[in-house]
């Protein structure tokens, strides 16, 4: 009976140790005897609210002071129940930035030690934001908390990679206004946030850079005294570059639908323009002649997005057409290769010289694709066409010193003349 009993008790306290050898529902001395177990990490996917519907607009990464201190307070989870009154003096900006150090997976314990001499406990909050249960198990008690924190790192591998990951993507003070996307008309188009951080509009400068027009909550309205009319503008944005995961560049269509309404005669006039768009962060850009490009070359993925306009009969007809695009770099004749893959329209390939517009255009129809021949090109032989025209891209990291892209956005014209096609192009891809 007693050897039953002493099973029993043990298969009891093994099933309390969790997966990460704490104990869970077990507490030495009773619960009367203070003993609070480890620190656990949040448990629940991180979100914020403005990050999320900023996120239904664009895909650009945005986060200001107050997201990335939202973020570090979630990351500090209980650190209040367990350290109570420390840190109180801290910022979460100062926090984040130590945090983001860590990350670094070259430091050495010699380096970290010397790094957070006299800032111990910013070192703490800082290892509890990437792991809590690190607070004390490498805090206290006379431990090596450098040697300590490097002997966990190495020690797991995986999962330091993607909490080093997640640090670093919500913790970088950069925001959707400080991306430029630029048309092919010449304008420049800036988003608007409003206090919070929130994308609440857009601003459209025209091409010589004299006149703005604040499209605030997507619309826009005023006055023609002289004329007694009201205008109303409503202004839309579609992003193709969240769709395949962009996020310091964008690329799509957008679209000014512009009601006159006249006062005197109560009336009114509706008229629409639209356009592509393409761009990023300036500070995220890398100059295409500056990219060190491999043996291999660099391959990129991602979507295109073709304005076709037609100039036959008694008025131009214009269409939109959607489909992939790849772009490759060649180091060995030191060019760059744009293809584009329209499920109703041609596929597409342009290749240019490095850091040069000029592009060489093909233009064919091997798959039998069908549509309508006012938007088939006059110089098409035997399902194919070649012409002539420009490709500008635009390359984007999130380190641009290293010349390493991770994402382009550009674009691609051809321009047949008077009785022609004429083709504006805007694409994205990412490695």
């Amino acid at each position: 009976m007693k050897k039953t009993l002493l099973i029993i008790g043990t298969m009891l306290f093994i099933s309390g140790c969790n997966d990460g050898g704490g104990v869970s529902g077990y507490i030495p001395g009773g619960p009367d005897s203070g003993y609070k177990p480890r620190p656990q990490n949040p448990t629940a996917e991180y979100e914020n609210a403005i990050v999320e519907q900023n996120k239904t607009i664009t895909g650009l990464y945005s986060r200001n002071a107050e997201q990335v201190a939202d973020y570090i307070d979630y990351r500090l989870n209980e650190w209040d129940e367990f350290n109570p009154g420390i840190g109180t003096d801290i910022s979460r900006t100062d926090i984040a930035a130590a945090a983001v150090y860590l990350t670094d997976t070259e430091l050495t314990a010699e380096q970290i030690a010397e790094h957070f001499a006299g800032k111990e406990t910013l070192f703490h909050m800082a290892a509890y934001v990437i792991n809590n249960a690190l607070g004390d198990r490498c805090f206290g008690d006379g431990a090596d908390s450098a040697d300590c924190f490097v002997s966990w790192r190495d020690t797991v591998p995986t999962y330091f990679e993607n909490i080093a990951n997640e640090i670093r993507e919500n913790t970088t003070i950069l925001t959707a206004d400080g991306a430029v996307m630029n048309t092919l008309t010449g304008e420049k188009l800036t988003f608007i946030l409003d206090a919070d951080g929130k994308i609440s509009g857009i601003k459209m400068t025209d091409a010589d850079g004299a006149h703005t027009t604040d499209f605030e909550r997507w619309a826009n309205s005023f006055a023609d005294a002289e004329n007694n009319t009201a205008t109303l503008q409503h202004f839309s944005y579609s992003s193709l570059g969240k769709e395949i995961g962009l996020t310091y560049s964008d690329f799509g269509h957008y679209s000014i639908q512009t009601e006159v309404f006249d006062i005197d005669n109560q009336t009114s006039t509706d008229t629409s323009d639209d356009g592509l768009f393409a761009g990023g962060y300036e500070s995220k850009k890398i100059n295409e002649s500056d990219i060190v490009v491999p043996t291999g070359g660099l391959d990129f993925t991602g979507s295109a997005v073709a304005r076709v306009t037609s100039d036959r009969g008694d008025s131009p007809a214009t269409k939109i057409f959607n489909g992939n695009a790849n772009l490759s770099m060649d180091p060995t004749n030191g060019t760059v290769e744009m293809t584009a893959m329209f499920n109703d329209w041609y596929d597409v390939t342009a290749t240019k010289k490095i850091g040069e517009k000029d592009a060489d255009f093909t233009f064919f129809n091997y798959g039998g694709n069908v549509y309508s021949t006012d938007f088939q090109f006059n110089a098409e032989t035997d399902k194919r066409a070649e012409l002539t025209g420009t490709m500008d891209v635009n390359y984007y990291g999130p380190n641009p010193e290293t010349n390493a892209p991770t994402e382009a956005t550009g674009f691609a014209t051809v321009d047949e003349g008077a009785g022609g096609v004429k083709m504006d192009m805007a694409f994205g891809v990412k490695r």
